[in-house]
């Protein structure tokens, strides 16, 4: 039973994934991405403002 609880306990703590990030380029192209450093600067200085 003990190694239930921590068998669960570390699927609990595991690190999320990372915030998927949605734009749209000058062509009217929807991308997608994990890194918002790779977002337009625009909208990058929009969401971290």
């Amino acid at each position: 039973m003990r190694g239930v609880i921590v068998g669960l306990a570390l699927a609990c703590a595991a690190p999320a994934a990372a915030q998927p990030w949605r734009y749209e380029d000058a062509q009217g192209r929807v991308h997608y991405t994990s890194d918002v450093n790779q977002l337009p600067k625009d909208k990058r200085d929009r969401i971290l403002a």
